[in-house]
């Protein structure tokens, strides 16, 4: 509970220090249960804050919103070091949650864009607070229309932080925004050993309520 807590003022505190709130209740097909993303962030001066929590339920009680897990991330520009260098963010990230020990990183975030209507993110993160546990993350949203987005998050994890050995955790969605504050989504999500790794996602069907 403590932590849970902890995660949720992490994401509110994201939030009202910066542009956005997203709230998105949803479904997880395979294990059928109840899950919700709280998700906010935004920019000022040259920070850069984002942060989410997710809960869900369980077999016994399937929309008993729990188990939080969740991620923070703080980025300065280093424009103020050179003006050409405004897409490297000097980076600090909390990973933490139910079942596995809390977990910072600092590193090294590249934004860009490939693109018209994309928007992609490169992070190198080679310290963290447990030995072994750098990580190489790729995200990529991309528009496909006016209302129809995709987006993938790739993340490496040269470390032993939860399987005791290398990790994967892969992220696709695809998002339909209804009205500009209300959209639906089917998502994948899978976080497994990195060797030997096949493609075995959950599917997440849900809403987004934009704030």
């Amino acid at each position: 509970m403590v932590r849970a807590v902890a995660l949720l003022l992490i994401t509110t505190a994201t939030a009202l220090a910066s542009q956005w709130l997203d709230v998105q209740p949803a479904y997880n097909t395979d294990l059928q249960v109840g899950t919700v993303r709280l998700e906010g962030g935004g920019k000022r001066e040259g920070l850069s804050l984002y942060g989410f929590v997710d809960l869900s339920g369980d077999t016994d009680r399937r929309w008993a919103f729990k188990h939080p897990y969740g991620e923070a991330r703080l980025m300065r520009s280093l424009q103020d070091v050179r003006p050409d260098w405004q897409a490297w963010n000097l980076t600090v990230e909390y990973n933490g949650g139910e079942g596995v020990d809390d977990l910072l990183r600092v590193g090294l975030v590249w934004n860009t864009s490939l693109l018209d209507g994309n928007t992609t993110a490169l992070k190198l993160y080679p310290v963290a607070t447990r030995d072994h546990d750098a990580q190489v993350s790729l995200y990529s949203r991309q528009a496909l229309s006016s209302k129809l987005s995709a987006y993938v998050v790739f993340d490496y994890g040269f470390g032993d932080w939860v399987f005791g050995e290398a990790q994967i955790y892969l992220e696709c969605e695809l998002r339909y925004q209804v009205t500009p504050r209300f959209a639906v989504f089917a998502q994948t999500r899978e976080f497994t050993r990195a060797r030997g790794w096949s493609f075995a996602p959950s599917w997440i069907v849900g809403t987004k309520l934009s704030f």
